[in-house]
């Protein structure tokens, strides 16, 4: 009797060992994903924390006073500009984030020009940014967010969003759903 019990012992022992296993295995799986997320989420919010500065500082860099697509009265300029602020956060991504790919990267850029009682919104974007669930300015009480300054006029408000599709979803791997990453950050212009 002794016996048979040792030997149905055996295969439980080895059941209940599987299931641990596989138990520990996921939730390693589970902390990879999250760590490869995190990882690509912080270069995401550094790049949009960058090419927003670099939107807001326009007087200081391109000499005019806001108007995003609307360069000293040069509509024209629009276009270049957009793909030279891309240029620059694609490039920053190729550095940061192994196995790059541009072809998944979508990029908006906002601004919202408070005007006396109306405002003026543009929005440009380039890339894939479908599924992506952007933030807008064109949402809520952006005016509020506006500061006054000593002339007693409100600063301009931009906003650059980027999103990244990857692959590397444990969890969604099952469903062949693609994940998206987004980072947004705002800044009002500095006259």
């Amino acid at each position: 009797m002794v016996e048979v019990v040792n030997r149905n012992c055996k295969g439980v022992f080895t059941i209940e060992l599987a299931m641990i296993l596989i138990f520990i295995s996921s939730v390693f799986a589970l902390q990879a994903n999250y760590l490869v997320s995190l990882s690509r989420k912080s270069a995401l919010d550094r790049a949009s924390y960058s090419a927003v500065s670099i939107v807001s500082e326009r007087k200081q860099l391109y000499s005019d006073e806001g108007g995003l697509c609307e360069s000293n009265g040069i509509v024209s300029k629009c276009p270049n500009d957009i793909d030279t602020l891309f240029s620059i956060v694609s490039s920053t991504l190729t550095r940061t984030i192994s196995n790059f790919d541009e072809a998944e990267l979508g990029f908006v850029v906002e601004e919202y020009i408070p005007l006396n009682n109306t405002f003026q919104f543009t929005r440009k974007s380039r890339g894939d940014v479908n599924g992506c669930n952007f933030p807008s300015l064109a949402q809520g009480e952006t005016m509020s967010l506006s500061p006054i300054t000593s002339k007693n006029r409100k600063l301009p408000l931009y906003q650059v969003s980027i999103c990244y599709h990857t692959s590397f979803n444990v969890i969604g791997a099952t469903e062949l759903t693609p994940f998206h990453l987004v980072s947004s950050s705002f800044s009002f212009a500095r006259f």
